[in-house]
């Protein structure tokens, strides 16, 4: 006579252990696509930084003989000149370079500080140290809110770029 012994739910607790080892590959996965996407966003808002930079820099090189008496350097965004370089006067020559300064640097921190397109919590000085004449650069310093926390800290990322007009 022999006895059989049947076992029962060895299965079920094969298919148990399976559920797990996949729900934990499966968050695993999750967070690396988490972590890809903050990485990707953060890399977009580098480059847009620098972009501003460059556009700064070009606007300062397009404006020489204004960017050579300083007209560039802001310590914060300034208040809107009420007129366009672009659109204001009648011939395209008649902007100072004083004014196109002015009209340029408002338009910049417009855009850095635009929600859709700009940086979070953007922060930006231009300076030159006096006297501001041929040769000497200025420090385009640009600062923003990577970590989306609300406020710029030290873990947030700054962009310095320095341009000689």
């Amino acid at each position: 006579m022999t006895l059989q012994h049947k076992q029962r739910g060895i299965t079920l607790i094969e298919v148990l252990i399976t559920a797990f080892v996949m729900a934990v590959g499966l968050l695993g996965m999750a967070a690396l696509q988490l972590n890809g996407l903050n990485t990707n966003h953060d890399a977009y808002y580098r480059s847009q930084a620098t972009l501003f930079a460059t556009d700064l820099a070009d606007r300062m090189r397009a404006n020489l003989d204004a960017a050579r008496d300083g007209a560039y350097a802001a310590d914060e965004a300034p208040d809107d000149p009420g007129y366009d370089c672009e659109t204001s006067f009648p011939v395209a020559d008649s902007c100072s370079g004083t004014q196109l300064a002015a009209s340029d640097l408002y338009q910049w921190y417009d855009r850095l500080g635009d929600t859709a397109t700009g940086l979070p919590s953007a922060q930006a000085t231009v300076t030159c140290p006096a006297p501001c004449d041929t040769g000497t650069p200025y420090t385009i310093n640009l600062a923003w809110d990577e970590d989306r926390s609300g406020d710029i800290t030290a873990d947030d990322p700054t962009l310095n770029l320095q341009v000689v007009p």
